[in-house]
């Protein structure tokens, strides 16, 4: 199973500290929004996906990610319908 980590992901622009998020705090924007610049929260997101779909190659998290960065459209900002419309755009 490909887990992805920093040295993977293809754009290097991500911000790595929390600024602005409080990992402490559990309510249900922060468990659901994906903040797409954080690249702690991409790494979790695509390797979330990657284990619930069964992949394994790491340039598919790459294309994820890419997806993401530049195909979902802005308005999706939960986990859960970017999922969505990843899975129904991936080809």
């Amino acid at each position: 199973m490909a887990r992805m980590k920093k040295a993977d992901l293809g754009f290097k622009d991500y911000a790595w500290k929390a600024v602005g998020d409080n990992p402490k705090r559990k309510g249900k924007l922060e468990q659901t929004h994906l903040n797409r610049k954080q690249g702690y929260e991409i790494i979790y997101f695509v390797n979330t996906f990657l284990e619930k779909y069964y992949l394994t190659e790491t340039a598919t998290g790459r294309k994820i990610e890419e997806m993401i960065r530049k195909k979902v459209p802005p308005y999706k900002k939960d986990r859960e319908s970017i999922e969505k419309w990843i899975v129904e755009n991936w080809g």
